[in-house]
């Protein structure tokens, strides 16, 4: 567990204002790797994407691991101040199986060979799709890119069993079901779960615990976009690990910090989300405490996803001083343009840590 406190201290202040102090905790060490090195990275932030949460926020980086996290954060319980709003788990459309609605017709061609791979490799049924689905995995990038659909996940033999942490609407449970897995999911928010269920998935609602399931009940666990928003994800990993089967797979997707747009935009870094965002970690910090938990078989894969999305986002919140209509300086362009290329290239340029680890 964290080192925290919700008391004032020498090092860090609980003056935020919006904040009761009651409704704050400072860490001492960080929720990573529990080392007390730790330093202040930026100062003055503020909830500038979603605009719901008041305060100002200060970011911590480890100088052990290079992760980053909140000091101080909101308790456990405040914390949902900071999502009122947030998610919309509407039960939208979706391009899945049968349909090609919302494919883009100068896309189509690379979308028929990624879903003729993956219908090849898990037995989906992927529209459209073509019959040289094949040539995909002869070309790495492009067989990455593929399988970040499944989330590197391997095929589903008969009854093995995927948990999701936080299913919003159900997409990703709709995906895997339709590929063979028995799927069921913990969702914190109760109004995502119930357009989940509304889909026949099983859904519980809260928080994951030892206590939830059995130790050995999974073949697979996944979070998209998860962890980052754990006060102690540390203990979640851990509790994946005892859930896990032998062989089992953790799948995580998570903000890099180590990533080039952190690197470039700094405080003003779409992914910071503060107070949303806790934890962030690196690819070698993530990759190592899932080591430390017993993890056999790390793997970090390379993606482009969000790539393009997150550099646009950061550059909005860099240039909102800027006087309107004055154009985007030709390094942001150009940087926006090459983004997909350079996450491709380099683990450290892409703007997500993709991740399986086996047990």
């Amino acid at each position: 567990m964290p080192d925290v406190s919700n008391g004032k201290d020498d090092s860090q202040s609980l003056n935020i204002p919006g904040w009761p102090e009651q409704d704050l905790e400072s860490l001492s060490r960080c929720p990573c790797c529990d080392s007390p090195n730790i330093k202040v990275l930026y100062s003055g932030l503020t909830d500038r994407v979603f605009e719901i949460a008041p305060g100002t926020w200060t970011e911590y980086q480890c100088l052990q691991c290079g992760s980053a996290f909140l000091n101080p954060r909101p308790t456990r319980e405040s914390i949902l101040n900071a999502y009122k709003g947030y998610y919309t788990h509407q039960d939208e459309p979706q391009v899945s199986e049968g349909s090609s609605e919302g494919f883009q017709p100068g896309k189509m061609s690379q979308t028929a060979l990624r879903n003729g791979y993956l219908n090849s490799k898990y037995g989906s049924k992927l529209t459209p799709h073509s019959p040289l689905g094949f040539l995909v995995a002869a070309i790495p990038p492009l067989r990455e890119r593929a399988e970040h659909f499944f989330m590197h996940l391997p095929a589903a033999k008969g009854g093995d069993r995927l948990l999701e942490i936080g299913c919003g609407n159900g997409q990703f449970l709709d995906q895997m079901a339709g590929v063979g897995w028995s799927v069921t999911a913990v969702e914190f928010d109760s109004g995502a779960a119930e357009v989940a269920r509304r889909k026949g998935h099983q859904v519980i609602v809260g928080q994951l615990s030892a206590e939830t399931f059995p130790n050995g009940s999974f073949n697979a666990i996944c979070m998209h976009h998860v962890i980052e928003h754990l006060h102690d994800p540390n203990e979640l990993m851990q509790v994946c690990f005892d859930l896990l089967k032998p062989d089992g797979v953790l799948a995580i997707v998570t903000p890099n910090f180590d990533s080039f747009g952190s690197m470039i935009y700094g405080d003003d870094w779409y992914p910071l989300d503060p107070p949303r965002h806790l934890v962030l970690f690196t690819p070698d910090s993530l990759s190592q405490r899932l080591r430390t938990l017993g993890f056999k078989t790390v793997t970090t894969h390379r993606s482009s996803f969000g790539s393009h999305s997150i550099h646009q986002a950061s550059e909005r919140l860099r240039s909102e001083g800027r006087a309107s209509g004055h154009p985007l300086p030709w390094k942001s362009r150009a940087l926006m343009k090459l983004s997909p290329l350079l996450a491709y290239l380099s683990l450290r340029s892409s703007e997500e840590i993709v991740l399986t680890a086996i047990k």
